[in-house]
């Protein structure tokens, strides 16, 4: 099923105002939102109201919306490194290979979770900006960074390894650049907190189809889900692990265009 987009717009004040009526409990989508030229973002819609908007671009810079804390839009920094929930730099990427974190080769190798547990002062860290010349997210390189909502992959990325954001608990949402030809197996397993998915258009390999999902454009399998994932009738596989730890994922459709599921499929979706 696809919702047709609603139009809002940004008032003086800074609330959101939407036309029409929000008919799920949960719901995603893009929408196109009055002001001086169009400009598009992803809003967040729980229990009937909106709490989120992310990666909404406006005069070409992006911007993230959170009114479940009464703040108004914050610009997303450029400057790679990691960032608090207000987007106050805590450590540049400089400072964070300072601490130890391993790039070589331009791989992010495994290590953050570990930088930002024993050092007290990036204890409030929320997001982190990928440096641009990282070329590959390597296998665990995010494994168990349960304190980060927000991970942003920049257009120099490749690959995305073997379960590289396993246990991510709090992480919200995933965006794949144009530049992504492989993701393996397992890589958003435990991401329990995913509500959105979003692959750039102009990837060649991958595409979400207005669904909430990574699906693999040759054979038609979904890699990657969320809570909030309607899979498409042109799905014919769900790949293992796909909806591994998503615990507030409630129900979902398999249509019977799928014939093939893989293994650990909601393996931890338990709420």
């Amino acid at each position: 099923m696809k919702y047709s987009p609603k139009t809002c717009e940004i008032q003086e004040n800074g609330q959101i105002k939407c036309n029409g009526d929000i008919d799920k409990k949960e719901e995603i989508i893009k929408i196109e939102m009055n002001g001086p030229k169009p400009i598009e973002g992803t809003i967040v819609f729980e229990n009937g109201k909106i709490t989120n908007i992310f990666n909404l671009v406006l005069n070409n810079k992006k911007y993230d919306y959170d009114l479940t804390r009464k703040i108004k839009i914050l610009e997303i920094p450029e400057q790679a490194g990691l960032y608090d929930e207000n987007y106050k730099l805590l450590a540049s990427w400089d400072e964070l290979i300072g601490y130890g974190l391993d790039t070589s080769n331009g791989e992010l190798k495994q290590g953050i979770n570990s930088i930002i547990t024993n050092n007290s002062n990036l204890s409030n860290a929320k997001m982190l900006i990928i440096s641009n010349d990282i070329t590959k997210i390597g296998s665990y390189a995010f494994h168990n960074c349960s304190q980060l909502t927000n991970i942003i992959i920049p257009n120099t990325v490749k690959n995305i390894g073997y379960e590289s954001f396993l246990n991510c608990s709090n992480l919200k949402f995933i965006r794949i650049p144009s530049t992504i030809t492989s993701i393996y197996l397992g890589s958003f397993s435990g991401c329990g907190s995913l509500k959105s998915i979003k692959v750039d258009s102009r990837n060649v390999v991958y595409e979400d189809r207005e669904s909430n999902a990574i699906i693999r454009k040759s054979d038609n399998t979904l890699l990657v889900g969320c809570e909030n994932t309607i899979i498409p009738e042109s799905v014919t596989k769900i790949e293992s692990k796909a909806f591994q730890g998503r615990r507030k994922l409630a129900s979902i459709i398999i249509p019977s265009s799928v014939t093939s599921i893989g293994g650990k499929l909601f393996l931890g979706a338990v709420d």
